[in-house]
């Protein structure tokens, strides 16, 4: 248009009615044309100050989420941003460029800090790990070890501590350790019982064993003291007799004693 003007101007006449008529018209499309213009830059720059107004509101949401923690839930939410930020028009050349960074330093804050902390999470999941192992390990130690003293057992209860003191190990080794020390733990329980049945067993019978030898004491004494009464009937020696019935006093004497003895074992049982 400018091209045009310029070239009008060389060979414009305003002597004539006719050239003042083209002139006329030629200004009034030029000035048609730049109404248009000048309305299509009021309605891109307000476009461009609609896109910038819309980019700025997501880059305030962006930096209101690059600062959250709720790692699942915040990523998510910054992917639907981008999505968002996609369908946003051109602010300008040098806005678009000076938002965009805007925009990404808050997105990439939060990526950093997420990085951030899932790294810290598996070292010390890591960390947990080597420590589950080795209680995984030492809990199998006890449970083949046949041992089931009152040390050994206070040595699986502290493993049971230890175990619910310590973190998390990550999803899948969590799970596969925690069944191979509950496979161990239920083990040496179970082995401990057997232990135990076994052992009160044969306390049983050690006790039914004293229980019968004492009784057998007793009906010994019981014959001895029915042979000296036999003995004594036939007898007419006073002193002799006198001995005779010693004998079966301190005899009976021993009879109490064993039958309290029985007792008590009973007791015990």
């Amino acid at each position: 248009m400018k091209r045009l003007f310029q070239e009008w101007k060389s060979i414009f006449n305003w002597d004539t009615p006719k050239e003042k008529e083209l002139w006329r018209r030629f200004k009034t499309a030029q000035d048609a044309f730049f109404a248009k213009r000048n309305a299509d830059r009021k309605r891109r720059e307000a476009e461009r100050e609609k896109n910038k107004a819309a980019k700025k509101a997501l880059i305030s949401e962006a930096q209101s989420l690059s600062v959250s923690s709720d790692w699942k839930a915040t990523g998510e939410k910054l992917r639907d941003l981008m999505e968002r930020w996609k369908k946003v028009g051109h602010a300008g050349r040098m806005e678009d460029d000076a938002l965009w960074t805007e925009f990404n330093n808050a997105r990439q804050t939060f990526y950093r800090r997420r990085e951030a902390h899932f790294n810290e999470r598996e070292r010390e999941w890591s960390i947990n790990r080597q420590i589950k192992q080795e209680i995984v390990s030492e809990a199998n130690r006890i449970a083949n070890g046949g041992d089931f003293s009152r040390d050994t057992t206070e040595r699986m209860k502290n493993l049971d501590t230890r175990w619910k003191t310590t973190g998390h190990a990550g999803r899948s080794e969590e799970e596969r350790l925690w069944t191979e020390f509950k496979n161990a733990k239920d083990l040496f329980w179970a082995s401990k019982r057997s232990d135990n049945e076994r052992r009160s067993r044969e306390r049983h019978q050690r006790l039914n064993d004293a229980i019968n030898r004492k009784q057998s004491q007793i009906a010994n004494l019981w014959n001895q003291i029915s042979h000296l009464e036999s003995k004594r009937a036939g007898l007419r020696n006073t002193e002799y007799i006198s001995n005779i019935n010693v004998w079966i006093d301190e005899k009976k004497a021993v009879i109490r004693e064993l039958e309290r003895d029985i007792q008590d074992i009973r007791n015990k049982m």
